[in-house]
């Protein structure tokens, strides 16, 4: 069993976030080891707070060591708005916690959006172009603070391709920067890694359906931090476990054993 030392190491050597620049494995390892820390507070209080502010806050200290590399991205850009989005189970938690006095309007808006795409899987819905229902008027993210990883690590360096592509006009690729690219596989794993050492349900699901999935479950956090999958039974990330490919299977095995 690893110590407080550890830990320390741990948190010390992921401080400023992955820095997916010079690709460090062993930061995806540390980092996999202090979300695992974060998820047993979380569940020592009965709420994903702990893993999740962590989360958003260490991902914000990554983006700010790529700051440099330049990204078509900015506010009120939201052509990758209109297309399929997974989330982890303790994302969709916070999202819908975030809400406030915005939860019934968000959930309408919910319901609307689902009886478009309801049971669509990922090649059916990329054949859609139908707006996140989180999305506000304005083409900002109304919930942009709490907002999932696949969100926050979605760059472009050409918004003009990305219109074309997401609106279904175009087969061409959408050019990613690779920084960006690393810094969503990295925190993923990790994320991935931490829950299923917790024994935790860590399939992510299609945005949309996890959405409803929580607001219409009061008791869903507390269900699935007692290792119940809320997500059952929805679409899900067709990618399956990462851990099943070997080099990411021997990053958790360096991070638990």
């Amino acid at each position: 069993m690893r110590g407080a030392g550890q830990l320390q190491q741990d948190e010390n050597a992921i401080a400023n976030g992955l820095d997916t620049i010079a690709r460090h494995g062993g930061e995806v390892v540390a980092l996999m080891r202090v979300l695992h820390a974060r998820l047993q507070d979380a569940q020592a209080i009965g709420s994903v707070a702990p893993l999740m502010e962590f989360l958003a806050a260490n991902m914000d200290k990554a983006a700010l060591r790529v700051a440099h590399v330049k990204v078509a991205c900015h506010k009120g850009c939201a052509h990758c708005c209109h297309r399929w989005v997974t989330v982890f189970a303790p994302e969709a938690i916070h999202v819908v916690k975030s809400l406030g006095a915005r939860r019934a309007a968000a959930q309408s808006a919910v319901q609307a959006s689902l009886e478009q795409t309801r049971g669509t899987d990922i090649h059916q819905r990329g054949r859609m172009t139908l707006a996140c229902s989180l999305l506000g008027a304005d083409g900002a993210c109304s919930v942009y603070e709490t907002r999932p990883l696949t969100c926050r690590t979605g760059t472009s360096i050409d918004a003009d391709v990305c219109a074309r592509v997401y609106s279904g006009s175009s087969d061409e690729g959408v050019t990613f920067p690779g920084v960006w690219g690393r810094m969503r596989l990295g925190y993923s794993l990790a994320l991935t890694g931490a829950l299923r050492h917790a024994g935790l349900s860590f399939t992510p699901a299609e945005y949309q359906h996890a959405l409803e999935r929580v607001m219409t479950a009061p008791e869903c956090e507390a269900q699935w931090l007692a290792g119940t999958d809320i997500f059952a039974g929805l679409p899900q990330d067709p990618a399956g476990d990462p851990f099943q490919v070997p080099e990411n299977r021997a990053l958790f095995t360096a991070a638990f054993g």
